[in-house]
Protein backbone atom coordinates (compact mmCIF):
# COMPACT_ATOMS: atom_id res chain seq x y z
CA UNK A 1 0.00 0.00 0.00
CA UNK A 2 2.81 2.04 0.48
CA UNK A 3 4.39 1.78 -2.50
CA UNK A 4 1.06 3.24 -4.06
CA UNK A 5 0.65 5.93 -2.44
CA UNK A 6 3.73 7.63 -4.35
CA UNK A 7 2.41 5.72 -7.73
CA UNK A 8 -0.48 8.14 -7.57
CA UNK A 9 1.37 11.50 -6.13
CA UNK A 10 3.51 11.03 -9.51
CA UNK A 11 0.62 10.42 -11.81
CA UNK A 12 -1.26 12.87 -10.36
CA UNK A 13 1.56 15.56 -10.95
CA UNK A 14 1.88 14.78 -14.59
CA UNK A 15 -1.83 14.86 -14.99
CA UNK A 16 -1.49 18.03 -13.47
CA UNK A 17 1.54 19.14 -15.76
CA UNK A 18 -0.33 18.02 -18.49
CA UNK A 19 -3.08 19.74 -18.05
CA UNK A 20 -1.53 23.32 -16.85
CA UNK A 21 -2.67 26.15 -18.69
CA UNK A 22 -0.34 27.50 -20.91
CA UNK A 23 0.18 30.79 -22.93
CA UNK A 24 -0.01 30.50 -26.65
CA UNK A 25 1.40 33.79 -27.47
CA UNK A 26 0.40 35.89 -29.70
CA UNK A 27 -1.65 33.93 -32.68
CA UNK A 28 -1.88 34.76 -36.36
CA UNK A 29 -4.51 36.07 -38.06
CA UNK A 30 -6.08 37.88 -35.23
CA UNK A 31 -7.04 41.61 -35.89
CA UNK A 32 -7.73 42.74 -32.55
CA UNK A 33 -7.95 46.73 -32.23
CA UNK A 34 -10.12 46.81 -35.93
CA UNK A 35 -13.69 48.81 -35.12
CA UNK A 36 -16.44 47.16 -34.90
CA UNK A 37 -18.26 45.97 -38.16
CA UNK A 38 -21.81 47.96 -39.09
CA UNK A 39 -20.34 51.12 -37.94
CA UNK A 40 -22.07 54.59 -39.64
CA UNK A 41 -19.86 57.21 -41.30
CA UNK A 42 -19.53 59.60 -37.91
CA UNK A 43 -19.01 56.36 -35.84
CA UNK A 44 -15.83 55.46 -37.93
CA UNK A 45 -14.96 58.80 -37.55
CA UNK A 46 -14.56 58.87 -33.77
CA UNK A 47 -13.12 55.83 -33.91
CA UNK A 48 -10.02 57.20 -36.56
CA UNK A 49 -9.88 59.96 -33.98
CA UNK A 50 -9.96 57.72 -30.68
CA UNK A 51 -7.24 55.70 -31.99
CA UNK A 52 -5.28 58.85 -33.39
CA UNK A 53 -5.30 60.28 -29.75
CA UNK A 54 -4.58 56.49 -28.40
CA UNK A 55 -1.40 56.32 -30.38
CA UNK A 56 0.16 59.51 -29.82
CA UNK A 57 3.33 60.02 -28.33
CA UNK A 58 3.10 62.72 -25.60
CA UNK A 59 6.00 65.33 -25.14
CA UNK A 60 6.30 67.50 -22.15
CA UNK A 61 4.69 70.73 -24.15
CA UNK A 62 1.61 68.45 -23.96
CA UNK A 63 1.61 67.97 -20.31
CA UNK A 64 2.90 64.87 -20.05
CA UNK A 65 4.13 64.28 -16.33
CA UNK A 66 5.53 65.37 -13.83
CA UNK A 67 5.32 61.41 -13.21
CA UNK A 68 3.93 58.92 -15.54
CA UNK A 69 4.21 55.33 -16.06
CA UNK A 70 5.00 55.11 -19.77
CA UNK A 71 5.13 56.73 -22.92
CA UNK A 72 4.91 53.86 -26.18
CA UNK A 73 8.60 53.32 -25.91
CA UNK A 74 10.61 52.46 -22.86
CA UNK A 75 13.47 54.11 -24.01
CA UNK A 76 12.16 57.88 -24.00
CA UNK A 77 11.91 57.54 -20.25
CA UNK A 78 15.41 58.05 -20.46
CA UNK A 79 15.67 60.07 -23.59
CA UNK A 80 15.79 63.72 -23.91
CA UNK A 81 18.36 64.05 -20.97
CA UNK A 82 15.00 62.70 -18.44
CA UNK A 83 16.73 62.02 -15.17
CA UNK A 84 15.51 58.51 -14.66
CA UNK A 85 16.76 54.87 -14.59
CA UNK A 86 14.58 51.85 -16.27
CA UNK A 87 13.50 49.76 -13.11
CA UNK A 88 14.55 46.12 -13.11
CA UNK A 89 10.89 44.73 -13.29
CA UNK A 90 10.24 46.95 -17.17
CA UNK A 91 12.00 45.93 -20.41
CA UNK A 92 11.95 46.61 -23.99
CA UNK A 93 10.74 43.22 -25.14
CA UNK A 94 9.18 42.35 -21.53
CA UNK A 95 5.13 42.70 -20.49
CA UNK A 96 4.08 46.59 -19.64
CA UNK A 97 3.67 46.74 -15.80
CA UNK A 98 2.23 49.15 -13.16
CA UNK A 99 4.17 49.27 -9.47
CA UNK A 100 2.23 49.26 -6.46
CA UNK A 101 3.82 49.51 -3.04
CA UNK A 102 2.47 47.12 -0.64
CA UNK A 103 3.61 49.35 2.62
CA UNK A 104 4.33 52.47 3.34
CA UNK A 105 7.74 54.34 5.42
CA UNK A 106 5.64 53.76 8.57
CA UNK A 107 4.24 50.79 8.18
CA UNK A 108 0.92 51.62 7.07
CA UNK A 109 -0.72 49.73 4.09
CA UNK A 110 0.25 51.98 0.38
CA UNK A 111 -1.88 49.79 -2.04
CA UNK A 112 -1.45 53.00 -4.47
CA UNK A 113 -0.01 53.39 -8.22
CA UNK A 114 3.07 54.44 -8.22
CA UNK A 115 4.39 56.12 -11.11
CA UNK A 116 7.70 55.19 -12.90
CA UNK A 117 9.01 58.04 -14.43
CA UNK A 118 9.53 61.56 -13.80
CA UNK A 119 10.45 64.73 -16.25
CA UNK A 120 12.89 66.23 -14.93
CA UNK A 121 15.48 67.48 -16.94
CA UNK A 122 13.90 66.44 -20.30
CA UNK A 123 14.20 68.46 -23.17
CA UNK A 124 12.17 67.20 -25.99
CA UNK A 125 10.99 68.48 -29.63
CA UNK A 126 7.81 70.30 -27.86
CA UNK A 127 9.51 71.77 -24.63
CA UNK A 128 12.01 71.47 -21.21
CA UNK A 129 11.72 70.19 -18.45
CA UNK A 130 14.52 71.49 -17.00
CA UNK A 131 13.37 73.16 -13.55
CA UNK A 132 11.60 70.31 -12.64
CA UNK A 133 13.21 68.81 -9.87
CA UNK A 134 10.96 66.24 -8.87
CA UNK A 135 12.79 62.67 -8.25
CA UNK A 136 12.19 59.23 -9.59
CA UNK A 137 11.24 56.86 -6.69
CA UNK A 138 13.51 54.21 -5.94
CA UNK A 139 11.42 50.62 -7.21
CA UNK A 140 14.83 48.84 -7.51
CA UNK A 141 15.37 48.67 -3.78
CA UNK A 142 11.57 48.27 -2.74
CA UNK A 143 11.39 45.62 -5.98
CA UNK A 144 14.62 43.84 -4.00
CA UNK A 145 12.65 43.48 -0.97
CA UNK A 146 9.26 42.72 -2.15
CA UNK A 147 7.56 45.98 -1.17
CA UNK A 148 6.56 45.96 -4.99
CA UNK A 149 3.00 44.56 -6.36
CA UNK A 150 3.56 44.72 -10.18
CA UNK A 151 0.38 44.18 -12.12
CA UNK A 152 0.18 43.86 -16.29
CA UNK A 153 -2.70 46.48 -17.76
CA UNK A 154 -5.68 45.09 -19.31
CA UNK A 155 -6.21 45.53 -22.96
CA UNK A 156 -9.16 47.81 -24.26
CA UNK A 157 -10.47 45.74 -26.87
CA UNK A 158 -14.22 45.24 -26.58
CA UNK A 159 -14.57 47.16 -24.04
CA UNK A 160 -17.75 48.96 -25.69
CA UNK A 161 -19.27 45.65 -25.80
CA UNK A 162 -19.07 45.21 -21.77
CA UNK A 163 -19.69 48.64 -21.54
CA UNK A 164 -23.26 48.22 -23.24
CA UNK A 165 -24.32 45.42 -20.75
CA UNK A 166 -27.28 47.13 -19.01
CA UNK A 167 -27.12 46.58 -14.90
CA UNK A 168 -30.05 44.40 -15.00
CA UNK A 169 -29.01 41.98 -17.19
CA UNK A 170 -25.60 42.14 -15.17
CA UNK A 171 -27.87 41.29 -11.92
CA UNK A 172 -29.80 38.61 -13.84
CA UNK A 173 -27.07 36.63 -14.72
CA UNK A 174 -25.38 36.94 -11.27
CA UNK A 175 -28.17 35.24 -9.77
CA UNK A 176 -29.07 32.09 -12.31
CA UNK A 177 -28.24 28.36 -11.75
CA UNK A 178 -28.02 30.01 -8.12
CA UNK A 179 -28.09 25.65 -6.78
CA UNK A 180 -25.80 24.69 -9.18
CA UNK A 181 -23.15 27.73 -8.14
CA UNK A 182 -23.39 26.95 -4.66
CA UNK A 183 -23.26 23.51 -4.82
CA UNK A 184 -19.53 24.30 -6.92
CA UNK A 185 -18.42 27.25 -4.38
CA UNK A 186 -18.65 29.83 -7.24
CA UNK A 187 -20.49 33.15 -5.47
CA UNK A 188 -19.78 37.21 -5.18
CA UNK A 189 -21.16 40.36 -5.98
CA UNK A 190 -21.49 43.16 -8.90
CA UNK A 191 -19.41 46.09 -7.75
CA UNK A 192 -21.13 48.94 -7.20
CA UNK A 193 -20.62 52.89 -7.30
CA UNK A 194 -21.08 54.35 -4.09
CA UNK A 195 -22.94 57.44 -4.78
CA UNK A 196 -25.98 56.00 -6.85
CA UNK A 197 -25.55 52.17 -6.92
CA UNK A 198 -25.10 51.47 -10.23
CA UNK A 199 -22.57 49.01 -11.48
CA UNK A 200 -18.80 49.34 -12.17
CA UNK A 201 -16.60 47.50 -14.00
CA UNK A 202 -13.73 48.68 -15.36
CA UNK A 203 -10.65 49.82 -13.57
CA UNK A 204 -8.10 47.39 -11.65
CA UNK A 205 -10.75 46.91 -8.86
CA UNK A 206 -13.83 47.47 -11.22
CA UNK A 207 -14.07 51.17 -9.34
CA UNK A 208 -15.40 52.68 -12.65
CA UNK A 209 -19.11 52.68 -14.20
CA UNK A 210 -17.88 54.18 -18.04
CA UNK A 211 -15.27 53.91 -20.19
CA UNK A 212 -15.38 57.50 -20.06
CA UNK A 213 -14.09 57.78 -16.81
CA UNK A 214 -11.93 54.91 -17.00
CA UNK A 215 -10.01 56.70 -19.86
CA UNK A 216 -9.74 60.11 -17.83
CA UNK A 217 -8.54 57.88 -15.15
CA UNK A 218 -5.95 56.48 -16.98
CA UNK A 219 -5.03 59.12 -18.67
CA UNK A 220 -4.28 61.11 -15.32
CA UNK A 221 -2.65 57.97 -13.63
CA UNK A 222 -0.58 57.06 -16.47
CA UNK A 223 0.89 59.64 -18.61
CA UNK A 224 0.53 62.49 -15.70
CA UNK A 225 -2.44 64.15 -18.03
CA UNK A 226 -5.39 66.11 -16.54
CA UNK A 227 -8.41 66.95 -18.14
CA UNK A 228 -11.69 68.16 -17.59
CA UNK A 229 -12.73 65.09 -16.08
CA UNK A 230 -9.70 65.00 -13.70
CA UNK A 231 -8.53 67.98 -13.99
CA UNK A 232 -5.77 67.96 -10.42
CA UNK A 233 -2.54 66.76 -11.06
CA UNK A 234 -1.19 63.64 -9.20
CA UNK A 235 1.82 65.65 -7.97
CA UNK A 236 1.55 69.44 -7.78
CA UNK A 237 5.15 70.70 -7.86
CA UNK A 238 4.99 73.80 -9.65
CA UNK A 239 8.27 73.87 -10.93
CA UNK A 240 6.96 70.46 -13.49
CA UNK A 241 4.37 72.07 -14.97
CA UNK A 242 5.07 72.36 -18.36
CA UNK A 243 0.95 73.21 -19.55
CA UNK A 244 -1.86 75.00 -18.58
CA UNK A 245 -3.58 72.82 -16.10
CA UNK A 246 -6.08 70.78 -17.23
CA UNK A 247 -4.16 70.26 -19.67
CA UNK A 248 -6.75 69.22 -22.57
CA UNK A 249 -10.01 71.57 -22.21
CA UNK A 250 -13.02 72.42 -24.26
CA UNK A 251 -12.25 75.09 -26.96
CA UNK A 252 -8.76 75.48 -25.60
CA UNK A 253 -7.63 75.33 -29.93
CA UNK A 254 -11.18 75.34 -31.37
CA UNK A 255 -14.76 75.14 -29.86
CA UNK A 256 -15.46 72.93 -32.66
CA UNK A 257 -12.16 70.90 -32.77
CA UNK A 258 -13.06 66.62 -32.86
CA UNK A 259 -10.10 66.25 -31.84
CA UNK A 260 -9.77 68.61 -28.46
CA UNK A 261 -13.51 67.32 -27.70
CA UNK A 262 -12.28 63.94 -27.75
CA UNK A 263 -9.41 64.52 -25.51
CA UNK A 264 -11.10 66.47 -23.18
CA UNK A 265 -13.64 63.78 -22.99
CA UNK A 266 -11.72 60.92 -22.01
CA UNK A 267 -7.89 61.10 -24.33
CA UNK A 268 -9.21 58.50 -26.95
CA UNK A 269 -12.24 57.05 -25.31
CA UNK A 270 -13.84 56.66 -28.64
CA UNK A 271 -11.45 54.12 -29.80
CA UNK A 272 -12.31 51.49 -26.50
CA UNK A 273 -15.54 52.02 -27.29
CA UNK A 274 -15.65 51.07 -30.76
CA UNK A 275 -12.97 48.61 -31.33
CA UNK A 276 -13.86 44.53 -31.78
CA UNK A 277 -12.48 42.16 -29.35
CA UNK A 278 -11.02 40.33 -33.50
Amino acid sequence: MLAVVPTILGWMATVAVVNAATDPGVRPGTAAGNPIPGLSADQAALFQIGQDAFNEVEMVDDGLGPRFNLDPQVAAATAFGARNVVPAFISANGPIREARFKFRPNGARDGGVHSLFVISGRLDNSGSAGNCDALQEEFNAHFARGNVSLRIPTPVFGGGLMESIPDNVLATNLGRNAAQKAQLGIAGHLNANGNDGRATRFGWKAQNVSLLLFAGEAYNVEMGLTSELFPTERDPNPKCQTDTVPNNITGRTGIMDPNVCDSTRGSGVDHPRTAAFQ
